[in-house]
């Protein structure tokens, strides 16, 4: 079985793609439980200078829409949030390799989860070049790889690019010592942990708030995770109007066909059926199986979800 492969934290995820190497020995989350993470330290870093551009948010995702069913938010946008590929051309159409895009699945996740805070950040963030705040592969155009908030570069339609890669590779609340979500400490990059998809999920929907690390998502942990704990704080952050960031083992997701480290976003749930629905940012050439698509909403069995957070070791953020 293929676990992901990473340091000594729980990091999230690890080349999934099956035409992306995979370096390192293999380990298993339970080794790593999220709460031994180093979080990066504090530096003399200020506001983000991208921050003026920044449509204001005016716009509002609306919890109790009367057109939707109990318990499920709008997911009109965050269905369309997919992880720019490893390879081939950018919104400039530049040619590029860059093999940490591979891994930028807890980005991906923390952007849907950021789009029922602000929305407009999502859909209208300012195109722009990103690049790695380190070890930035040479064969990405020298300014980095541009990206639009609505665009269709590889034959199928995605929201939030621009914002993604921000996050994935930019963002920097007090607590971090180097920009990004995702660790550039190495190239491929490791991935993220939940700790600091914590910190960027507060930082981001605070606003950047003196006290945003409570502003709300906080880390529940898979050990002595019961079935009933994990619905109980996905009916009450959903019916809050927001998301649910999972770190899960995919082998037990139906749009995988293996087992790897991976972070997902639930959208939605159905007593009824006893299941949850939700999104998945890493896209067919990502995931690799015949199962995957790009973009789009998943039904999963509570009972299964559960088992997939247990079997990945690390918990969620609600």
């Amino acid at each position: 079985m293929i676990k992901r492969t990473c340091a000594t934290l729980s990091l999230l995820c690890l080349s999934a793609c099956s035409d992306a190497p995979v370096d390192g020995a293999s380990v298993t989350d339970a080794a790593a439980p999220w709460d031994t993470a180093v979080t990066r330290l504090p530096d003399s870093g200020s506001a983000d200078a991208r921050d003026a551009e920044v449509v204001s948010d005016a716009a509002v995702v609306d919890a109790a829409d009367a057109s939707l069913p109990p318990g499920v938010l709008d997911t009109t946008v965050v269905e369309q949030i997919v992880e720019p590929e490893g390879s081939g051309k950018d919104d400039a159409n530049n040619s590029y390799t860059d093999q940490n895009y591979w891994n930028f699945c807890m980005p991906g996740a923390v952007t849907v989860a950021l789009y029922y805070f602000l929305p407009s950040n999502v859909t209208t963030w300012p195109a722009a070049d990103f690049k790695e705040p380190a070890n930035a592969p040479n064969t990405i155009p020298a300014a980095g790889t541009h990206w639009k908030s609505d665009e269709k570069v590889n034959g199928y339609h995605t929201y939030g690019r621009a914002y993604l890669m921000y996050l994935a590779e930019e963002v920097k609340p007090p607590s971090f010592k180097t920009a990004g979500t995702a660790s550039f400490a190495s190239y491929p990059t490791t991935g993220a942990t939940l700790v600091d998809a914590r910190e960027v999920l507060n930082w981001e929907a605070s606003k950047h708030a003196a006290n945003y690390g409570s502003f709300f998502y906080s880390i529940v942990s898979a050990s002595g995770l019961t079935a009933n704990k994990l619905h109980a704080d996905v009916k009450s952050t959903i019916d809050g109007g927001h998301a649910v960031v999972v770190a899960a083992d995919t082998a037990k997701l139906p749009n995988w066909s293996r087992s790897l480290s991976h972070a997902i976003t639930i959208v939605g749930y159905d007593d009824v059926a006893k299941t949850y629905k939700y999104t998945d940012t890493c896209g067919v050439h990502c995931n690799g199986s015949p199962k995957s698509k790009n973009g789009g909403l998943w039904n999963i069995s509570q009972v299964t979800m559960f088992d997939s957070i247990v079997a990945d070791g690390a918990g969620y953020i609600k």
